[in-house]
């Protein structure tokens, strides 16, 4: 009868075990997906900041050009 108990709670421990690793697999995989995430919204920060340098560059050359035409008048 010992040895029938014991089983039985090692059974239920390794599946209790299992179990744990399956909640610490689900939470590595969520963590997986939110680093892409996060790295995908990076990429799109990193793609408007050149837009907006190329744009501040843009209106710095046309408000130079400005000045000098009303400079030049």
């Amino acid at each position: 009868m010992a040895k029938s108990n014991n089983h039985e709670q090692i059974k239920q421990e390794n599946e209790s075990l299992k179990q744990q690793v399956a909640q610490y697999q689900n939470k590595e995989q969520v963590t997986n997906v939110e680093i892409y995430n996060l790295n995908q919204h990076i990429m799109e920060l990193e793609r408007t900041k050149a837009d907006l340098q190329v744009t501040i560059t843009m209106a710095q050359q046309q408000l130079k050009q400005a000045h000098e035409t009303s400079t030049n008048k």
